[in-house]
């Protein structure tokens, strides 16, 4: 979890919006989106709103990055 932002209503709080963030590291950069779209899929059933996907390189490693953020109400 990234964060969590709440609202209130008169009656306390009504709901909880929830930032996700799935970063996937690769050795190839289109294995690294292939499971990051299987992700995705995995957290359908959450109602994900707000999908984020970028993509990024380590010199370091030698890693791919594929990243998955999106957003749930709680």
């Amino acid at each position: 979890m990234v964060s969590d932002t709440a609202s209130d209503v008169l009656d306390g709080q009504a709901e909880s919006r929830i930032t996700v963030q799935i970063d996937v590291w690769a050795t190839v950069p289109d294995d690294a989106d292939n499971i990051r779209e299987q992700a995705l899929d995995a957290v359908r059933k959450l109602a994900p709103s707000v999908i984020s996907k970028t993509q990024g390189y380590d010199p370091d490693s030698r890693l791919s990055r594929a990243t998955l953020e999106f957003q749930v109400i709680a």
